[in-house]
């Protein structure tokens, strides 16, 4: 039995959907469950703050996962329309990831600041200046990504207008 190439499309597209979709709202909750957290917290332990961010780095990954799975199910569903540029729209999902990380490490660097000033210690200090150092190193890669991915939309519209020979 063989599976001609549209069925096979069909299979991938319905797989990226479903895989999509639920990965992005489970990663939904959790993150906003993450959000929630860091506004109702009140002194808390260095250990809680290391949880939440775990918790709230997890749930980025997946939902990065998530829309990557709608991205590539989307472009199968469409007949992968942007010839050799297909693929590309997975990158929307890498950049939203990264944004989402820069954002979750700004967080984390003003709760573990929070943490060393209310308690002098030595390791949440040190933490603090980690992630805040993280932070500014994600929102530089964030922002060559971006420009990767202008660049690649750039390729897609080209070739979507023909002026790219098939």
């Amino acid at each position: 039995m063989s599976i001609d190439a549209n069925s096979l499309d069909a299979m991938v597209s319905a797989m990226g959907w479903l895989l999509g979709l639920s990965s992005a709202l489970v990663a939904g909750s959790i993150f906003g469950f993450t959000s929630w957290w860091a506004s109702a917290l009140r002194a808390p332990s260095l250990a809680v703050l290391l949880g939440r961010g775990v918790l709230a780095f997890f749930a980025i990954g997946l939902l990065t996962f998530g829309l990557a799975a709608i991205a590539i199910a989307i472009e199968a569903m469409a007949g992968y329309p942007f010839g050799p540029s297909s693929g590309g729209t997975v990158l929307l999902a890498y950049v939203t990831g990264m944004r989402l990380a820069t954002f979750e490490l700004a967080v984390s660097a003003v709760m573990l600041t929070q943490h060393s000033e209310r308690t002098d210690a030595t390791l949440s200090r040190l933490l603090a200046t980690l992630t805040s150092a993280f932070t500014v190193v994600s929102w530089y890669l964030t922002t060559a990504l971006a420009f990767i991915v202008a660049i690649v939309m750039l390729n897609m519209s080209a070739f979507m207008m023909g002026w790219i020979p098939t």
